[in-house]
């Protein structure tokens, strides 16, 4: 734990096991100090649970789906990519003893319970800097690398991306505690302008970043 925070991980491993059995884990979070967790009265407490095991976060089970493709295309890529994103969920708790269940954690599992407490009131996440794109090998295909928000509990970074004829910025990526995305557009050319902000556990978005453009400004209509 640290301030504002508690975290706890969860995880199923048997190393000279073979079976897939799943089990199910009752978590309670009993005894903690929640006013260590937050400077004030009026506060509101967000847990989010991480999951990574063979059904979640797992690119390489879409890839054998796909029929272990030797040369992927670009949309059997993209589906890998999204399943490289760590699975999560979030949900408002209230403070005092919490019980939390995981029904089925499978074989192997490792899940991790991330607490954070927020002041009403508190301020949004602060404004991304950092921001890059560069053009890859692949035709149509940009990457979005950034820079981390000093704020701890976040639950994604949103990639808004305008082309040049416009009609405006909107969101490309889905949730991603990473800070790069691969853009990628397949038949188009790696083009337009992006920009980048970050979204805490209360669904509260900060400033979006200074964009960055491949292939001139963007001409919004």
């Amino acid at each position: 734990s640290r301030d504002g925070e508690l975290g706890v991980v969860v995880y199923n491993s048997a190393d000279v096991n073979t079976t897939q059995e799943a089990v199910d884990v009752n978590v309670l979070f009993h005894g903690v100090d929640w006013s260590s967790m937050c400077n004030s009265s009026n506060c509101s407490y967000y847990l989010a649970q991480y999951r990574l095991d063979n059904n979640n976060s797992n690119p390489y089970r879409v890839w054998a789906q796909q029929g272990s493709p030797a040369y992927p295309t670009g949309a059997q890529l993209a589906a890998m990519r999204e399943e490289a994103e760590v699975a999560m969920s979030i949900s408002r708790v209230l403070p005092g003893t919490i019980g939390f269940e995981i029904a089925g954690l499978p074989l192997p599992a490792v899940h991790l319970l991330h607490v954070c407490g927020f002041e009403d009131g508190a301020s949004a996440p602060s404004q991304v800097t950092g921001l890059m794109v560069r053009r890859t090998t692949s035709a149509g295909t940009a990457i979005v690398r950034w820079a981390s928000v000093p704020e701890r509990c976040v639950k994604t970074y949103e990639v808004l991306w305008a082309g040049p004829s416009g009609p405006g910025f909107a969101r490309v990526n889905n949730d991603t505690i990473f800070r790069v995305f691969a853009h990628a557009r397949e038949g188009a050319a790696a083009e337009g302008c992006y920009k980048v902000r970050a979204v805490d556990y209360r669904g509260v978005a900060g400033p979006l970043s200074d964009e960055q453009c491949l292939g001139g400004s963007v001409q919004l209509v």
